[in-house]
């Protein structure tokens, strides 16, 4: 899970929802010591129409308290997704669910496993169970589509996802037969 303003904590489960493929969750925390944490479904994933599922991971707050999040499966390609929910614009309002990256499966990109890692500049670092690292740039205008311009190839699952510095050097592990590897980007 990850801490929202005001103490709100959202995160995924990889099954639940009303189709059993998975939901992104948010839980508020009571107003009175001794009283129950509130919590609000805000999306199930469907499995349908690219529509990603299996989300294996937590979710990532980006600017505006938009989240984002890999799925295991699913996707254009079924090979995973990145997903983004944006709140609504109306105080306890539904939020809106866009599917902005589908794996391709071309070379181990597929399948992101870890929790996503926001850069400075808006971009989405993540790792794969196909063994890559990669980076996801946002689009430069309103109706443009999030492109991937790096996969680094690990040869092994990223089960680890990736850590960021102070500078912003960003560091992960991979494992592999019988040793791990560490690796910077």
């Amino acid at each position: 899970m990850v801490v929202g303003p005001g103490g709100v904590l959202f995160g995924a489960s990889s099954i639940g929802g009303s189709l059993y493929n998975g939901t992104v969750y948010q839980l508020t925390p009571p107003d009175s010591a001794g009283d129950s944490w509130a919590i609000k479904l805000l999306h199930s994933f469907s499995a349908t129409d690219g529509d990603g599922f299996t989300p294996e991971a937590g979710v990532t707050i980006g600017a505006g308290g938009v989240l984002y999040g890999p799925t295991d499966k699913g996707g254009t390609a079924d090979y995973g997704s990145i997903y983004q929910l944006t709140p609504s614009v109306s105080p306890g309002g539904p939020w809106t669910e866009n599917v902005i990256y589908s794996f391709t499966g071309v070379g181990g990109d597929a399948n992101p496993w870890s929790k996503l890692v926001l850069g400075t500049g808006g971009e989405l670092y993540g790792t794969t169970l196909g063994g890559t690292a990669f980076k996801l740039r946002p689009p430069a205008s309103p109706g443009e589509s999030w492109t991937e311009v790096f996969a680094l190839g690990l040869g092994a699952p990223g089960y680890g996802g990736l850590v960021r510095d102070e500078s912003g050097i960003l560091y992960g592990t991979a494992t592999g037969n019988l040793a791990g590897q560490a690796f910077e980007f």
